[in-house]
């Protein structure tokens, strides 16, 4: 894609008017470079980067990358990954959850954000999240009890 250099400059980027090529083009140069970075832009040397029209009219060129061949075979998320991208968590966090947490904290928040969707108090994915990473920011209401908690009694009746 090529740009006026110009209008890029003083109508997009907002630089006064009276600058000249090539303080256009210094000005410019740095925010390119974050660009490149960020937008997966091809990095090009100042002379293919900014190219003469005619006289008095320049054009900023930019070259996006090629976009990265995805592979064919999609993995369909198993086991507790599979449990919160059902509870609307993406797959990549979830993964990190399961990958970062142990599975009675993961199970135990799980069955909280089932509870509560029970209870007509349904809360969202964040909630989800949060509930497993900072499990100490949530007492369980009153009338919930984790399965954990229910081993816990079957196991040491008083």
């Amino acid at each position: 894609m090529t740009f006026d250099l110009r209008e890029l400059a003083v109508r997009k980027v907002r630089l006064a008017d009276n600058y000249d090529t090539a303080q256009i083009k210094r000005a410019l140069d740095n925010g390119i470079r974050e660009l490149e970075a960020v937008w997966e832009l091809n990095p090009l040397p100042v002379e293919q980067r900014y190219r003469r029209v005619k006289r008095g009219e320049w054009g900023v060129v930019f070259t996006r990358k090629q976009a990265r061949q995805k592979s064919s075979r999609i993995e369909k998320p198993t086991g507790q990954v599979a449990g919160l991208v059902k509870r609307s968590v993406g797959a990549s966090t979830a993964s990190k959850l399961v990958r970062d947490h142990s599975s009675e904290q993961i199970g135990t928040a799980v069955e909280l954000f089932d509870w509560y969707a029970k209870a007509n108090h349904a809360r969202g994915p964040g909630f989800l999240v949060e509930a497993i990473h900072y499990p100490e920011k949530y007492h369980p209401p009153q009338g919930f009890v984790s399965s954990h908690a229910k081993r816990l009694r079957r196991s040491n009746p008083k």
